[in-house]
C-alpha cells in the first residue's frame, strides 16, 4: 500500500509546489529533535517497561564464545551483510573478547 501511494505521488505533476503548503504546516512537528526526544529521554533515564518483571534484568548472563565450527558461517554472514570492514571489526572484537576472558 505504501509503495503504491508513493508511486502515485510521483506521478502527480509539480507535486512539490502543490503539496508545499501542507508540508510547511507539518514541518515543525517532524524535526529530528522532536522525533528523537523519547529515545533521548530514555537514554538519559533508562527504565524497565511496565509490563516487564523487575527482577528479569538482575540475572547475570554469561556470554559464551561462538563455537569454532560456527565461525566460518558467522564470518561469511558478517562479510555478506557488512562487507570487509564489518568482518575486520568483528574479528577484532572477538579477539579482544577472547583475550579478556583469559586474564
Amino acid at each position: 500500500g505504501v509503495a503504491a501511494a508513493l508511486i502515485e505521488l510521483l506521478r502527480v505533476p509539480d507535486a512539490r509546489a502543490r503539496f508545499a503548503p501542507a508540508f510547511a504546516r507539518l514541518r515543525d512537528r517532524f524535526t529530528w529533535e522532536r522525533a528523537a526526544k523519547p529515545l533521548v529521554d530514555f537514554c538519559r533515564e533508562p527504565r524497565l517497561a511496565p509490563d516487564k518483571d523487575a527482577h528479569v534484568n538482575s540475572v547475570a548472563v554469561e556470554l559464551q564464545p561462538t563455537p569454532v565450527w560456527k565461525l566460518p558461517l558467522k564470518a561469511w554472514w558478517v562479510l555478506r551483510c557488512g562487507g570487509p570492514g564489518a568482518l575486520w571489526r568483528e574479528v577484532l572484537s572477538y579477539v579482544r573478547w577472547s583475550l579478556s576472558r583469559v586474564g
